[in-house]
């Protein structure tokens, strides 16, 4: 307006330099000699090109923001959950989605795993083996046997590791010594 031009074609492109809405470039350039009224075609900045949000499920929170980084995103851990299938210290889910497009620098929020829940492990001392097995099953835990003294004659436990009263996590095992 100041010079008594008009704007003429607009172009939109992305920018690592040059915020959202602003001018890029102009043609003819600043400085050309021009009459009034006439026309200045403009580059407009659309901000920052978009990213495509990697998958992070599964991945390790290190490996989880390298390749967030790599992506020109942000890593947020929004929380923390106990998962059976998921190990402990790796991404369970994340927000945006595994490929959705969003604007560099944005931040992808994740939850990472605590394995599977801890539980409380049944006291099994004295217990027959078989009894004993099963009362651990029931609770979600496996069972290793060893004879204590290279035999079992009354086939009973004598020892277990973790101890009855403990928490461990659900689905890990109990070695149960018998005598």
């Amino acid at each position: 307006k100041d010079g008594n031009l008009a704007v003429g074609e607009i172009t939109k492109k992305y920018s690592d330099t040059v915020d959202d809405g602003r001018v890029i470039s102009a043609d003819p350039v600043a400085g050309t000699s021009l009459g009034v009224d006439s026309r200045v075609a403009l580059v407009v900045s659309k901000g920052l090109p978009p990213a495509i949000v990697p998958n992070l499920v599964g991945d390790s929170t290190d490996s989880a923001q390298d390749k967030l980084s790599r992506a020109n995103l942000e890593y947020n851990e929004s929380g923390e959950e106990y998962d059976n299938k998921v190990p402990a210290g790796a991404v369970i889910s994340q927000d945006p989605f595994a490929g959705t497009s969003v604007p560099q620098g944005s931040t992808v929020s994740v939850v990472v795993s605590l394995g599977p829940p801890l539980v409380e492990v049944p006291d099994v001392f004295d217990f027959p083996v078989e009894r004993a097995i099963a009362e651990l099953e029931d609770a979600g835990f496996k069972s290793e046997t060893y004879d204590l003294f290279g035999v079992s004659p009354l086939n009973r436990v004598a020892t277990q590791d973790p101890a009855g009263g403990t928490m461990a996590p659900k689905g890990s095992v109990i070695e149960l010594g018998l005598i």
